[in-house]
Formats: structure tokens, sequence, C-alpha cells
């Protein structure tokens, strides 16, 4: 347990390896207990966007913002893999939901709870610093905007206290992490370590670049006009001149001043996998734009009949994604699809080849489910030897799925002419090739 919450050099998700453990301990060591916590906050977090989203902008706004995102093949793909990010999602919008009532109340329940939910997000995954940011613009932004002058200091004071109670709370909570691992390179994740760029219009143009491959990302399997649709609405529902789109303009703004808040005080560019937690905000300030636009509520007055068109539309949009899911190429072709599904068969078979001293490699979104499965055959090691070098006079073996391919990583050591390779399991969807040096006096091609 204590490794656990100790280790991040393989960039460990702190709360979700527990949750992880627990579920693998209490239920079942197989692999789908793994993926247990990541499925529980998928499916908590539908009913919890409908309530913040129902909170910030209508009932209206809130279904059809739960109703994508049950349909959402980006949400779900993320609901089966065994990560933290669908925690991260969860906090967020709980904490979007519990900001309404902090600009207008000194409730020591309330701020303890703000505090709690944050505290938890940080303690997950630290890029939590992004939802937490948007989070904290809304927050000052309101309570500049509704209270009184009067009350500025005093809320100016419980938001320092609750600062201070976050970073002192998350301090101890990764202090074994900085016994273990240190303050060094091993305890900031290498993707943030290698990506910071100096140069602030450079680090914002890529910034954007970043986000078009993320909506791109989440628009894989919707309807084809979804997308636009949820564009043109954020877009244009922030021209709206009307009071009533303030809420609108103020999260947009929120979102964008959070964000690049965030990316200038780090100067890196975050991997796009981590904005799942952006999803539900985007969708809802998509519909609530094309609300405003429209004036759906206001030349509607019938209730019964507000009801039923939002309930129609609801239904109309998870049917028309999920048929064009159904339609469309596998989900196999997902461009974020980070599980092996032959782990357990391709462990099989390297435990009947391998000898002590022989190394493992694989892409880094293959290697998890293969790393478990390695573990539960006791050849743990074989992944660790790969990182240290290959030893003298032994084999290395790389694994590769249909999603990701080694050729280029055997490129270098065919150059050199002093290997060869044979596939030892050919299946549907991956193989595992045997690196073997010719001349064993030319080690260091294959240690390379």
């Amino acid at each position: 347990w204590y490794m656990t919450i100790s280790q991040y050099t393989t960039n460990n998700h702190l709360l979700y390896s527990l949750l992880a453990k627990g579920s693998c301990q209490f239920v079942s060591d197989d692999l789908a207990c793994l993926r247990l916590p990541a499925l529980l906050a998928g499916i908590a977090l539908i009913p919890a966007t409908y309530v913040c989203m129902r909170i910030h902008f209508g009932r209206s706004v809130g279904l059809f913002t739960a109703a994508t995102l049950a349909s959402s093949p980006y949400a779900l793909d993320f609901g089966t893999n065994g990560r933290g990010y669908t925690v991260v999602a969860l906090i967020f919008v709980l904490l979007f939901a519990q900001a309404k009532k902090l600009p207008s109340t000194d409730s020591l329940f309330h701020w303890s709870l703000f505090v709690a939910l944050a505290v938890t997000g940080f303690f997950t995954v630290p890029i939590m610093a992004y939802p937490f940011a948007i989070v904290l613009v809304w927050v000052s932004w309101t309570a500049l905007r509704e209270l009184p002058a009067r009350d500025w200091l005093p809320f100016a004071k419980r938001m320092i206290g609750a600062g201070f109670a976050i970073g002192f709370l998350v301090g101890a909570l990764y202090t074994p992490v900085f016994i273990v691992t240190g303050l060094g390179q091993g305890a900031v994740p290498k993707i943030i370590v290698s990506n910071q760029i100096e140069n602030a219009p450079l680090l914002f143009s890529k910034f954007a670049q970043l986000m078009q491959h993320v909506w791109k990302n989440w628009a894989f399997g919707l309807a084809p006009f979804f997308p636009l649709f949820l564009s043109v609405g954020c877009i244009v529902g922030a021209l709206v001149p009307k009071r009533a789109a303030s809420p609108h303009r103020q999260c947009l703004a929120a979102v964008l001043l959070g964000l690049g808040g965030v990316l200038g005080a780090t100067k890196a560019i975050p991997p796009s996998w981590i904005f799942l937690f952006l999803l539900p905000i985007t969708v809802a300030l998509g519909f609530s734009g094309w609300q405003l636009v429209c004036g759906f509520v206001g030349k509607i007055q019938n209730r019964s009949r507000v009801t039923a068109i939002v309930v129609v539309s609801c239904v109309g949009i998870l049917v028309t994604n999920t048929w064009t899911q159904l339609a469309s190429e596998s989900l196999d072709q997902v461009r974020w699809y980070v599980g092996y599904r032959e782990a357990p068969l391709a462990a099989q078979v390297l435990k009947e080849n391998l000898i002590d001293g022989d190394s493992v490699r694989a892409h880094v979104n293959v290697m998890p489910p293969l790393l478990f499965y390695l573990e539960k055959q006791g050849l743990a090691e074989a992944w660790s030897y790969a990182y240290m070098g290959t030893a003298p006079g032994h084999d290395l073996y790389f694994v590769e799925s249909d999603r990701f391919s080694v050729e280029k990583l055997l490129a270098s050591v065919r150059a050199a002419g002093v290997v060869s390779e044979q596939v030892v399991l050919s299946l549907p969807h991956s193989r595992i090739l045997q690196i073997r040096p010719i001349d064993r006096s030319h080690k260091e091609a294959v240690s390379q």
C-alpha cells in the first residue's frame, strides 16, 4: 500500500492506484477490477453532469449535456480505461456545482466541501490544476460581480484560507512521494518536463493546435453535424446581447482564463488525453448558446411542451450518436485507444520463451496491461531489464499491437546490421518480435 502512494516515476495516479489496489484486493485480481474505479466514476459522471449544468444553465442544458456524455465514445472509452481521468472529470463537475454557493456563503460545511473536492482531485492527478483554475476564476469573477464591495474582503479571506488548506493537505498527501521518489524529474511527469516552451506566442500557438486535436477526438463517433453544432453554439452564445447570456459568457471566460493561466505558469504543453474534464462544460456551453440564440425557453411558454421537446431531443441525441458509432468504423480504430486486448496470451507466450536476462519492450500505451499479466506470470523483471539495458548475450522482445507499431524502433537496429529478428507470436491484433544479436560482441545495438 505504501508503494502505491509513494512511487511516482511512472506518472502514478495516486488516488486511482489506491482505489484499484483496493478493488483488486477485496474483489478480484482480474484486469476488470483494475478498471472498476474508472467505470464507476464514469457512470457517476453522467448524473453529476446533469446536476452541475442544471445549476448553472438550467434543466434543458443539463439533460442535453448528460445525454451527449452518455453516448460519447470518448467518454465511454475513458470509463473503461484504468486511469484517473474520469475521477478528475467527476471531481470537476462536483466542484463546479459547489462553486455556485461559495460567493454568498460563509458556511464552514460548504467551504470544507470545496476544499475536500479540490484535494481529492489533486491527489488523483496533478493535472487537476487546470479544472481547479477554471473554478477559481469563475468563483472570483462571480464574487466581484454579485457581492457588494463591503463583502469582497471577507470573501477574499475565505478563499485564501481555502487555498492554504488545499495546499497543506495536498502537500501532506504527496509527502510519501517526496520521501521515496524525491523532487527531481522522477516526481514530475516527463511529458511536462520535455514539452516546456519559453516563447509565449509559440506556447499558446502549440496549445491551440493541441485543442484542435482534442476536439477531433471528442467528435469521433458522433453524428457529423454535432461538433459543428456545438462549436457554433459556444461562440454565438457569447455574442448574444442579453443579460441572460451572462452565465454563458462567464463560464466561457473562466475556461479560457483558467486554462491560459495554468499554461502560462507551467510553460508546458500537456498531453491531449488529460482534457476529458472539459467535455461536459464544452457541450453545455454549446447547448446553452443555442438556447440563448433561439430564445428556446422564452418562446415556448407551455412547460409540458418544453419538457416533451427536451426529452425527445435527448433521445434523438442518444439514438443518433449510437447509430453513428455502429455504422462507422470499429472502435478498435479510435485514435486514443490505449488497451491491449491480447495481453494475457502475449504474457503466456513470453513466459514460454523468456530466459533470465531477456527483456521486454512495448509502446507506453501497450505496456500497462501487458505488465499486469507479466507480473502475474512472475516476469516483471523482464520489463526492468529493458530500461537498464539488455544483458549481454540475451534477447530483446518487442511487443506491438494493431494501434502501435515498433517499426521505427527497429529501424536503427536493423540499419546497424548486427541483429536478427523473428516473429514468435502472430495474432490478429498483435505480434511479438524476438531481437537477437548476430554477433554477441555487438550488444550495444540491442541495449540502445
